[in-house]
């Protein structure tokens, strides 16, 4: 194992995306998350590897080092650009003492384990271990939270600093969807909803009861198809939050729905309900179980995507949809810009920059 080896990688795939410039995370709560590669010149393999303290995935999924195994992912991307004939795998390994159950850091934690154990099932050459500590599993009676009564967009002119919030631009794009929609035909909402909370609850909604973070794990946006085919998801970014992070929350958030919907799931028995106050079931809910499809759309103004999430108008997501598509998940991500204006905020859609490009099917 080289840490010059993986340096020598960086700087190759850095001239690959020039001008845009990249740093992986290498200084993250813990302050130890250790890079290198080795090489097997016999079968033209290199494996690229990341060494993380625990308490660095024990945070917020957009933080960067909580997304390390998503920047592996990237780097296995982009590296494949450069030398197609070499064969790229990945391996993540955690270090150090597991959360105790009452801290919160532990309900983040789960949600890391979910993503390294999805990320696993998909792509062949990722891999990871956990020193003592368990893998990913469900709780008994898994259940989702749904919507508050109060929850509610932003004011659709709040800025800070000059700058429109992005509960502001969820706003607007809510407001303004019959003037800019993402399409006419069935397969595509009539109309766009505020947050779809996907916290995760232990057999039911209540304080104590919390499996992964609740209070701020939701989708931004969400649409059901007017065939109620395609469950549309978005996950949105502002001017500040150019993050690698975007493709840990949109793929925790998709796979999680997938489970919802009876797909993949490791046994019959797993059935993930909905808690509701109400005497039926919220419709996104059952939007999301009656969908034979999730499109989980990446939205962000057309500069402000992390450069090894979107660079020269190719992205990581092929690889993702690839692998999703050959397991047969039903998933399917897209990256869509979207316009954003000093003066009014949100105004519309940049389909020329659409990936993949093409209809939905």
């Amino acid at each position: 194992m080289n840490d010059k080896i993986f340096k020598d990688i960086l700087v190759e795939i850095r001239r690959y995306l020039a001008p845009q410039n990249i740093r992986v995370p290498n200084s993250g709560r813990e302050r130890d998350i250790d890079w290198y590669a080795e090489k097997n010149q016999k079968n033209k393999t290199i494996k690229i590897s990341a060494q993380v303290s625990i308490g660095n995935l024990c945070v917020n999924l957009q933080k960067d080092c909580a997304s390390v195994p998503t920047f592996l992912l990237c780097i296995v991307y982009w590296y494949r650009q450069i030398h197609p004939d070499i064969n790229v795998e990945c391996h993540m390994k955690i270090t150090g003492v597991e959360p105790l159950p009452m801290n919160e850091g532990v309900l983040h934690w789960r949600r890391s384990l979910f993503l390294l154990d999805e990320y696993s099932k998909c792509f062949s050459f990722f891999t990871y271990e956990s020193e003592n500590h368990g893998k990913w599993d469900w709780p008994t009676k898994p259940t989702l939270n749904s919507p508050s009564n109060n929850r509610k967009f932003g004011v659709p002119t709040k800025k800070i600093n000059g700058r429109f919030t992005e509960r502001a631009i969820e706003s607007q794009i809510k407001d303004r969807y019959v003037e800019f929609p993402l399409g006419s035909d069935v397969l595509f909402p009539h109309e766009i909803f505020p947050q779809f909370p996907v916290g995760l609850f232990k057999e039911s909604v209540k304080g104590g009861n919390e499996w992964t973070v609740a209070k701020t794990s939701e989708v931004d946006l969400w649409g059901a198809s007017r065939n109620g085919k395609v469950l549309h998801l978005f996950e949105l970014k502002g001017t500040d939050n150019r993050k690698v992070g975007i493709i840990s929350e949109a793929f925790y958030y998709a796979r999680l729905l997938g489970y919802v919907r009876g797909e993949y799931s490791p046994s019959k028995d797993l059935v993930i309900d909905c808690d509701n106050k109400k005497d039926t079931k919220w419709d996104g809910f059952e939007a999301a179980k009656a969908a034979t499809k999730v499109i989980m759309w990446l939205i962000a103004p057309d500069d402000k995507y992390h450069p090894l999430v979107l660079s020269h108008g190719k992205s990581p997501i092929k690889m993702f949809n690839d692998a999703l598509d050959l397991g047969h998940h039903n998933i399917e991500f897209r990256i869509l810009p979207y316009i954003l204006n000093d003066e009014i905020g949100f105004n519309g859609w940049r389909f020329d920059e659409m990936l993949p490009a093409g209809k939905v099917t």
